[in-house]
């Protein structure tokens, strides 16, 4: 997935550890992992989302309902914090929504930097909450 900036969503210095951040990163000079959407039933847009081949996926830290909770990567353990609907918001962008809190895939603080966290945040349809889906 890339944002408005052209930055791509990726685990924080390529890692598989348990509790790594999900970040923000330039896909130019950078070996980032493809975000897998793995198809979870319940319609097209219903998925788990993980990291090259890595058996661990991305979770809203502690299943949290606060705006700002982290997304990090932990085991799949078919928790509702680590599913996540895909929906248009026009203009080929998409949102990312948490399935057990209703909030979005957020870069913190619309930060344009190279390993700025993504949160989870309400939607208010600014550009930090609107992703394009590459093939």
């Amino acid at each position: 997935s890339q944002n408005h900036l052209g930055k791509v969503l990726t685990v924080f210095d390529d890692s598989d550890k348990e509790g790594a951040p999900i970040v923000q990163i330039d896909s130019h000079g950078f070996q980032v992992s493809r975000i897998h959407m793995d198809n979870l039933g319940f319609g097209d847009n219903f998925v788990k989302l993980s990291p090259g081949s890595s058996d661990k996926v991305f979770t809203v830290w502690d299943a949290s309902l606060r705006n700002l909770a982290p997304i990090i990567l932990s085991k799949w353990d078919d928790l509702d914090n680590q599913k996540f609907f895909i929906e248009g918001t026009g203009g080929n962008r998409f949102r990312v929504r948490a399935l057990h809190s209703d909030k979005v895939l957020d870069v913190f603080a619309a930060s344009n930097i190279d390993g700025a966290p993504i949160v989870q945040f309400d939607f208010h349809g600014g550009d930090n909450q609107r992703w394009r889906i590459e093939s």
